[in-house]
């Protein structure tokens, strides 16, 4: 929703495009206020109490409420402190106009509001909270939204490590709700600079299928692929490779049995030894790479995604982790690893100790990641890619003990 705020809400009035139920008469905001009222009296008529009101549009139905609250309980009106959760600049100082010297604060999350007791109001809001929608194009997926003139799709990155090869067909549509959020980088001043200076790097390096679509999507915005000209490209492991063939692009350089980021240093370190490599990368991630390459050439990293952690702990799939419903789980990377293990309290912590989950890493350095939460690793992909985690699920369960009647 934050997104959508950015580029539809921030930039245009929405109630050009439609109108709300509190936009269409009082008597919406104001049945809310008295079923407020009634709460808080519920509630034992907490004071202080805050009122809040999640995607507050123009603040009518915050301002009906405020007005019946004044006529049937107006010792609630002294009691409540108005917070609206609003990103929007554009629409808080509407709020502000609407509502004037009435609102305590505006915030950008829910959980910023101050800790008190609570009367929540959302009209309309949570249940325009968006999935996320992926399609398959060929050997990527991209992201669909709601554009200006019908659906856009942007190049997109979660399930690029995560999904098998030939299990999704071009065209299909899922729906996912990633531990890692892919996103572009913060600044494109950087990549911008090294597109710039292409000429001058002897190789290009990707660690990933991300990092391809983010680097290939900025040169493809500033001009095509003749710009690579002679440049030289490595890829980390088959998933990344494939990532570059979809653009028709050839690695120089794949490892064929490590994909990791010592496998590709072990085989680069001689091809590159006094060359300037351009390296393109995520925003965290290990530093093997580039530390070690710089041992022996000119490195120069650039981050063209960024991961942000997007784990839903409230979500179905954790629901049934802690229900005990879920043996296994794949960890496709090491920040995917540390996103969802970082989240686990004592409970999933016990059950993965005691073996009722099972967690099955992608590569030893998802292992490793693993280890540092002092949790046990069940078993290790033989090959580093989303066949690999399923081949070593499928194996694992071959290998459990069959109960008996």
């Amino acid at each position: 929703m934050a997104r959508a705020n950015a580029a539809y809400y921030a930039e245009r009035d929405p109630f050009a495009d439609f109108t709300t139920s509190p936009e269409i008469t009082q008597a919406f905001g104001e049945v809310l206020g008295a079923w407020a009222a009634v709460c808080w009296q519920l509630l034992g008529r907490p004071d202080p109490v805050i009122l809040a009101e999640a995607g507050p549009g123009r603040g009518t139905l915050m301002a009906d409420a405020l007005r019946a609250i004044g006529q049937v309980a107006p010792d609630f009106l002294a009691a409540l402190r108005v917070h609206l959760i609003e990103t929007s600049p554009r629409l808080r100082a509407i709020q502000a106009e609407n509502l004037p010297g009435r609102v305590a604060g505006w915030h950008d999350h829910l959980d910023t509001l101050p800790d008190a007791p609570l009367l929540l109001l959302a009209n309309e809001f949570l249940d325009a909270l968006p999935i996320r929608q992926f399609v398959r194009r060929g050997e990527f997926w991209t992201e669909r939204f709601v554009g200006p003139a019908g659906f856009v799709e942007h190049p997109a990155g979660p399930l690029n490590s995560q999904a098998p090869d030939g299990e999704i067909p071009d065209g299909e549509i899922i729906e996912n709700g990633g531990i890692i959020e892919i996103r572009e980088p913060a600044d494109w001043a950087p990549v911008d600079g090294a597109l710039d200076r292409l000429a001058e790097f002897d190789w290009l390096i990707f660690t990933s299928a991300n990092g391809v679509q983010g680097f290939m999507q900025r040169l493809l915005i500033r001009g095509d692929l003749r710009q690579l000209g002679r440049i030289k490209i490595a890829a980390v492991g088959p998933k990344t490779a494939a990532a570059l063939r979809g653009l028709h692009l050839n690695p120089d350089v794949v490892p064929k049995e490590t994909h990791s980021s010592e496998g590709l240093v072990e085989l680069l370190g001689p091809a590159v030894a006094g060359k300037r490599v351009l390296l393109a990368r995520a925003n965290r991630g290990k530093e093997t790479l580039p530390i070690e390459l710089a041992k022996v050439c000119t490195v120069e990293s650039v981050v063209v995604y960024e991961q942000h952690d997007a784990l839903d702990t409230e979500s179905e799939a954790f629901a049934a982790l802690r229900r005990g419903e879920i043996e296994f789980i794949t960890l496709s990377s090491s920040n995917i690893a540390r996103s969802l293990l970082r989240s686990f309290d004592e409970t999933l912590r016990g059950r993965v100790m005691r073996g009722d989950v099972k967690l099955i890493a992608i590569s030893g350095e998802t292992a490793a990641a693993i280890r540092e939460f002092d949790l046990p690793v069940d078993a290790v992909a033989t090959v580093a890619s989303g066949d690999g985690l399923i081949r070593a699920v499928i194996d694992r369960a071959k290998a459990e003990p069959k109960g008996t009647d």
